[in-house]
């Protein structure tokens, strides 16, 4: 039998929250409204088995054609690689289970996939009600110029969610999720798209709302640090060497040093002695992947508000730096919904 192709993939990995998975689901069904039949949602139980409610069972008996739950092993990264392994379409989409899709922009960006020659579509999104226009930041910049910001600013940029890639594109140059990876693996993919692509387009309007969420992997208080260090590692081995992310690099590795300092090491919720805290500090900029990146680059190169705890880090700064990573944890946990 012939499995015909879709346009678009949509990949959601889940473990949990079968109430918020319903929303996403629904908004991806009202999203493509007008013609369901370009799309296919791929499910991907991640290592757990989900306790299906009543209402969810009903959106997937009333969707049988346009929904596939496939069964991964445990962590985000295996579950996409298996939606991605399974997949239809000429697009994938990867969607967060907390996550929703925003209609308006919907039909453009369909018309925008079925004439795209490009590698990958970076797209605008709403951090909750905030819109974050990508498209500005990149606009009038060359290839090399757009990957270097976009390695230099991973929180803004190297996240995969809010992007469109060519199924071609990805399964020709193999590229996947790195399933030792447990935290960044976003980071690591799309620091390998990079290095492969060619080109890519940007689509000046949002698709997708991102919300924080209490109980997601970037909202809870554990032990992260050493995930963090493993994925900076790691893409420093495979991706040093590439001229083109020269600069860009290191920063990618310190901005992670500073989520870090924000989740974890001087986190709010953290109950250890404010000096503890500044010991744990000076532990991880004796670690080489951060105290040489550190010592790579120069203030003057860091000169934004993004980099501040890059720079006082330079400054040597360590109770600024407490201080300011504190209250950006405060701040965020206001944030989360």
């Amino acid at each position: 039998m012939i499995v015909s192709q879709k346009l678009v993939s949509f990949i959601i990995p889940v473990n949990r929250l079968d109430q918020i998975i319903r929303r996403t689901l629904y908004s991806i069904i009202n999203a493509c409204s007008f013609d369901l039949s370009m799309i296919e949602i791929l499910i991907v139980e991640n290592g757990k088995a989900i306790s299906l409610s009543k209402t969810l069972q009903d959106v997937l008996e009333s969707y049988p054609d346009l929904i596939v739950l496939l069964q991964s092993k445990e962590h985000v990264s295996a579950a996409r690689n298996i939606g991605i392994q399974h997949s239809r379409g000429r697009w994938l989409v990867f969607v967060d289970a907390d996550d929703e899709l925003v209609p308006q922009h919907m039909s453009e960006l369909v018309q925008e996939l079925q004439n795209s020659q490009a590698d990958f579509l970076v797209c605008d999104f709403f951090k909750s009600n905030q819109l974050l226009q990508l498209s500005v930041l990149l606009s009038n910049k060359t290839l090399e110029e757009q990957k270097r910001l976009m390695i230099s600013k991973p929180t803004l940029f190297m996240t995969v969610w809010n992007k469109c890639f060519s199924r071609e594109f990805i399964i020709k140059q193999q590229i996947f999720f790195d399933e030792r990876l447990r935290l960044a693996e976003d980071g690591d993919f799309m620091l390998n798209v990079l290095s492969q692509t060619r080109g890519f387009k940007v689509f000046a309007h949002p698709y997708y709302r991102y919300y924080q969420h209490s109980q997601s992997t970037m909202g809870r208080f554990d032990d992260k640090s050493k995930d963090y260090i493993q994925a900076m590692v790691l893409a420093k081995e495979k991706y040093s060497s590439l001229l083109t992310f020269q600069g860009g690099l290191e920063k990618y590795i310190l901005t992670h040093l500073n989520l870090i300092l924000v989740r974890e090491t001087f986190n709010y919720q953290n109950d250890q002695s404010f000096r503890d805290k500044k010991k744990a500090l000076q532990v991880l900029m004796e670690h080489p992947i951060f105290r040489t990146s550190l010592s790579r680059l120069s203030i003057s190169s860091c000169v934004s508000l993004y980099y501040l705890t890059i720079v006082l880090l330079k400054l040597r700064c360590h109770t600024l730096v407490g201080v300011v990573c504190t209250l950006k944890s405060y701040v965020n946990s206001k944030r989360i919904t």
